[in-house]
């Protein structure tokens, strides 16, 4: 970042388009997959590959088609997760090197998956069950919300990047195309079934494709289009309200 040059590059034989990556919790490794429907983790201090994960046995055979999230769980570098088109979540041990089990559902189209402690978020790209909260570890669906609470038009949806807050994970963030839109979720942790919209950005001039948030609250997204946005917020404790800026 000093220097702003380049220091490294891998290149792959394969040919194949990789649409996802992500950091071990630990930095020691990432992981990367795409086209080929494989996952390969790679040393950070070598910049060589060291892991294929493979399928799993019998009714674990991993990805059908193009990968477009990887996430290793934030508290463990053991656990990783991957979505994709085929409408399945894997999620692989990386010391067995293997899938592990799989949940069936959201259909990712970008970088739409997060974990926190227990919970998955994923982000769909459809108009129909698009925002979704599965177990990790029962590895089961917990709650269907839509990301267009209105309904008002065919342009709802499409979502193509959601995350945790890391320093409020009851809120959670999400955008994609369509209306190319942000949205800031309520997340239900109490369990009432609600999921309020607490700020939304819209008429942004390109889709969000990507969002992360800092462990002080403020938040980044990427558009198609190229630019990137850098933004804080804040929560009133005793009157819940939210105050973007």
């Amino acid at each position: 970042m000093t220097t702003n040059k380049c220091v490294s590059s891998i290149k792959e034989d394969s040919g194949s388009g990789l649409t996802a990556l992500d950091y071990s919790p630990d930095g020691r490794m990432f992981a990367v997959g795409g086209e080929d429907t494989h996952v390969y983790l790679y040393d950070e201090g070598t910049r060589q590959k060291i892991i294929t994960m493979a399928p799993g046995s019998g009714i674990l055979p991993g990805h059908s088609s193009r990968i477009f999230a990887v996430k290793f769980h934030p508290d463990n570098s053991n656990v990783l997760m991957s979505g994709g088109w085929d409408r399945t979540l894997q999620i692989y041990d990386v010391r067995q090197s293997k899938v592990i089990a799989s949940i069936f559902g959201p259909q990712l189209s970008g970088d739409s998956l997060d974990i926190f402690g227990d919970m998955i978020v994923t982000g769909s790209n459809r108009q129909k069950d698009v925002m979704q909260i599965f177990s990790l570890s029962k590895h089961q669906l917990v709650q269907t919300f839509d990301y267009d609470i209105t309904k008002k038009d065919l342009e709802s949806g499409f979502v193509l990047g959601a995350r945790f807050s890391q320093p409020h994970p009851d809120l959670i963030f999400a955008g994609g195309a369509g209306r190319n839109e942000l949205k800031i979720f309520e997340n239900n942790i109490d369990g009432s079934g609600s999921m309020r919209i607490m700020a939304t950005l819209n008429e942004l001039e390109s889709a969000v494709l990507s969002i992360d948030v800092s462990r002080n609250g403020d938040f980044c997204i990427g558009c198609q289009n190229g630019e990137m946005y850098v933004m804080s917020y804040k929560i009133d404790d005793l009157a819940g309200d939210f105050e973007g800026y």
